[in-house]
């Protein structure tokens, strides 16, 4: 019996310290994740205020970018100006970035924020000064070692487009002669539909299910 009491007290303090591993590397994780949302919490401040030197702190020089347009490595050298970081932020003078929301699991910190501010730059030749706009990004943060080491961006550049008076035209479209295309100063258009044929009249064509729902 003795024997029964000592083998369940040896089985009980091993569950005890499984358990306080298992809360321990618990708590460790949760802290990384806050870590990283730090890390990222800072990076949005610097790139609000403009510090190039804190925001090459903050992201490594090799970081990996993904976006739908580019998929590109850093060459290892911390960036020189502001533009070469971020882009969009050397366009928006003045500018206010705000965290609408951050997300974070394992090494990833998901952010969705918005930009706000005078946009000055030249797009497709085209000169753009001090037009106000409003930019939604997402962006997935990876870090390592605790630096950013890659980022996946989007947001709507159309949207952004049209605030800085940019119009989209449709594509040329290849029409029949008995359709008709009415081109506004808009960019709108619309077809007048040709008649719509007669099924019955081409039953040779159709498959047997459709000619049995003809009738």
């Amino acid at each position: 019996m003795a024997s029964k009491t000592a083998q369940f007290g040896v089985i009980a303090v091993l569950l005890a310290s499984a358990g306080a591993a298992f809360s321990g590397s618990g708590e460790v994780a949760a802290l990384s994740i806050e870590a990283n949302k730090a890390i990222v919490r800072n990076l949005f401040k610097a790139l609000n205020e403009g510090d190039l030197a804190t925001r090459n702190q903050l992201v490594d020089p090799r970081q990996a970018f993904h976006s739908a347009t580019e998929d590109r490595q850093g060459t290892g050298d911390p960036k020189k100006t502001l533009r070469e970081a971020c882009s969009m932020c050397a366009s928006l003078n003045p500018r206010e970035i705000t965290i609408d929301f951050m997300m974070a699991e394992g090494d990833l910190v998901t952010v969705r924020s918005t930009w706000r501010g005078k946009y000055t730059d030249v797009i497709r030749d085209v000169p753009i000064s001090g037009k106000g706009v409003v930019v939604h990004y997402t962006n997935i943060y990876r870090i390592a070692n605790g630096r950013i080491v890659e980022n996946w961006a989007a947001y709507d550049r159309l949207h952004l487009l049209e605030q800085l008076g940019f119009t989209v035209a449709p594509p040329t479209l290849t029409v029949q002669p008995s359709s008709v295309i009415d081109v506004g100063a808009e960019a709108n258009y619309a077809i007048n539909p040709t008649p719509e044929p007669d099924l019955r009249s081409n039953r040779a064509i159709l498959p047997a299910r459709v000619i049995a729902a003809l009738g």
